[in-house]
């Protein structure tokens, strides 16, 4: 049950460290699905690969971003502004879609 959600600027000191990391592995685990179901593609057969590159190009992409992400902190409190992360007290990301958190 969710007991309290509160916005990235509310967070204070430790959590503000861990809302960042938590973010930057929830970008990594996107990228890692992104890398297996290309793997998939590619194991499937040459067409698929040939056809479907588009997913090879987006994981690769994906990586960029994440370096980005490991570097620039204010791209990354950006980008943890503008997609309106929400995270509990203690600084773990809320994913609502699976409805628990990431941590």
């Amino acid at each position: 049950m969710i007991t309290s959600l509160m916005n990235f600027r509310d967070l204070t000191g430790e959590a503000v460290i861990q809302a960042r990391q938590c973010v930057i592995n929830a970008e990594i685990e996107a990228a890692r699905e992104k890398v297996i179901h290309a793997r998939s593609l590619f194991k499937a057969g040459i067409h698929n690969v040939v056809n479907g590159s588009s997913g090879i190009k987006a994981a690769a992409a994906h990586f960029l971003v994440i370096k980005r992400l490991q570097t620039d902190t204010r791209y990354l409190d950006a980008v943890i502004t503008d997609n309106l992360c929400m995270f509990s007290p203690e600084g773990y990301l809320y994913l609502f879609m699976q409805q628990r958190y990431f941590r």
